[in-house]
This record gives C-alpha cells, structure tokens and sequence, in this order.
C-alpha cells in the first residue's frame, strides 16, 4: 500500500508541470503547493516501504522491490525538477 501511495505522488508530480507551464498564472502557485505537498507525500511512503522492506526474509523480493524503490526515486527526482522549472518559470520567482 505505501508503494501505491507513493506511485500516486509521482503522478501528481508530474501533473503538476503542464499546469507550472501552461495554467492560469492564478492557479500555477497552487500546482506548487500541490508540487511541495506530493514531493513530501511521496517521501513519507517510501519511509514506509524501506522500513517494511527491512523486516522481509526473502532476499530476491526484498532486491527486485529495492529496484522499485529507486526507479521511483529517480523519476521523482526528474518529475520535482521539471514541475518546478516550469512553475518558476510562468511565476518568475523561484522555489
């Protein structure tokens, strides 16, 4: 379930650029905070999943979901990056 949380963040990082880059200046803060909120959201999941992880014997699960794990991480990482390019960008400030 953690796992599926965190998925939904990476989701909702990555809706948050179009609208960073092309929304109503009036709503693009709120695709910040909606940015801010999930990048944290996602975080506390994978707190979860590695603690979770740790108690698990079977070494091949406990490696094939570590591989998850980071590849969700890695695409966070570009999804934050591009979200906020385009936020700071269409608001002229920066995060």
């Amino acid at each position: 379930m953690p796992f599926g949380v965190a998925e939904t963040c990476l989701e909702i990082m990555r809706l948050a650029e179009p609208v960073g880059a092309k929304g109503n200046s009036n709503v693009v803060s709120d695709a910040a905070s909606a940015l801010y909120l999930a990048h944290s959201a996602f975080q506390c999941a994978i707190v979860n999943v590695n603690v979770n992880l740790k108690f698990i014997k079977d070494e091949a699960f406990v490696s094939a979901w570590s591989v998850q794990v980071a590849d969700a991480q890695a695409q966070v990482q570009a999804a934050y990056a591009a979200a906020k390019q385009a936020i700071e960008g269409t608001l002229g400030v920066t995060l």
